[in-house]
């Protein structure tokens, strides 16, 4: 998941069973957990896959949240075969979800507080294209609302727009992409699972592109109310469980308030970024543009000297021209002149 400076670690010796997926979910079916992604108050949402699905084609997979407390219900009443692109919006209050082989990615209103189910029913939010190959599988949202979506099979990694249009597609020539995240100490790198092909299971890394302003958004930790990630969540866990109302709340604004110190941090940084390489853009077309006036220039004066010695060897072939006929007319009269003597000798 996409992470901020602070972390949390768990050692082997710290996992603790908190609930049974088997028992809540199987259901007799033959399924199993696929695609996950926390809430961002804190809550694992859950799909879960069709192991025979390429060859019955049965929709038997549901959709599941296991709070922070531990407890699991199912959350979506429709079926589907490959649970994928589990992911929220910015603010927490859309989810984002696909059947994989449909191509489809819909979007749900969520609340992650309410008791029953969270979801809507679900809208249409984009239909993979006829003439782009593979299906959506794994992905994750930016700041700015827009949604990264590895498309497997497809060797590629496309951003969809809050409107629902494809304004970036990642190339990963050789890789099955499986899913992504935004990570790094500005959130602004790109990091792409893969499965299949010479370096199966390898993990891409790439620096979201210029044209982007929008950054990753730290992700909420699993289980935020029962283990705490910083000072600040230890303070808002022993605060929660004494009902101090006032500490809980000074807690969570301050913690609200270094993400967003964070995330505005690494917009003003992206701001500059875009705007150097913009001035050298410019200087740089300035350079290209003199030094295509240069080249214009130089090839104006090479045409012009070409038609003045064009028009020279005219001037100087008429003129020739000329001369030959004021010799050949004065021969012509000395001819005549010649004869009129011998003539008149001759009487």
């Amino acid at each position: 998941s996409s992470s901020s400076s602070s972390s949390s670690y768990y050692s082997l010796e710290n996992i603790e069973r908190i609930s049974d997926w088997s028992e809540a979910t199987y259901e007799g079916l033959d399924t199993r957990p696929n695609d996950g992604r926390c809430d961002r108050n804190g809550n694992l949402i859950v799909g879960s896959y069709n192991f025979q699905h390429k060859f019955n084609a049965q929709e038997i997979g549901s959709l599941y949240r296991l709070d922070s407390e531990g407890g699991l219900r199912k959350i979506l009443n429709t079926k589907h075969r490959v649970s994928n692109c589990i992911s929220f919006t910015p603010d927490g209050k859309g989810m984002y979800f696909c059947d994989t082989p449909t191509r489809r990615i819909f979007k749900f209103k969520y609340d992650a507080t309410a008791d029953g189910s969270p979801l809507s029913e679900p809208i249409l939010f984009k239909e993979l294209p006829n003439e782009m190959a593979g299906m959506p599988d794994g992905a994750n949202t930016d700041s700015e609302g827009g949604i990264w979506v590895a498309i497997t099979g497809g060797e590629k990694v496309i951003r969809i727009s809050p409107e629902g249009n494809i304004d970036v597609v990642v190339d990963v020539k050789g890789h099955n992409p499986t899913s992504v995240t935004i990570g790094g100490s500005n959130l602004d790198t790109l990091f792409i699972t893969t499965r299949g092909g010479p370096e199966q299971g390898s993990l891409l890394g790439v620096k979201l592109p210029v044209s982007i302003t929008a950054r990753g958004i730290p992700e909420a930790t699993y289980m935020d109310k029962i283990h705490a990630k910083s000072s600040d969540s230890t303070e808002i866990t022993a605060a929660e469980e004494k009902n101090d109302a006032e500490v809980v709340s000074k807690s969570k604004a301050n913690v609200a308030v270094e993400t967003q110190e964070e995330v505005k941090t690494a917009k003003k940084e992206k701001k500059e970024e875009v705007k150097a390489e913009k001035k050298e853009e410019v200087k740089a077309t300035k350079a290209e543009k003199k030094e295509e006036v240069k080249a214009e220039k130089k090839a104006e004066v090479k045409a012009e000297k070409k038609e003045e010695v064009k028009a020279e060897k005219k001037d100087e072939a008429k003129a020739e021209k000329k001369e030959d006929v004021k010799a050949g007319k004065a021969e012509k009269k000395d001819e005549v002149k010649s004869e009129m003597k011998d003539e008149a000798k001759a009487e």
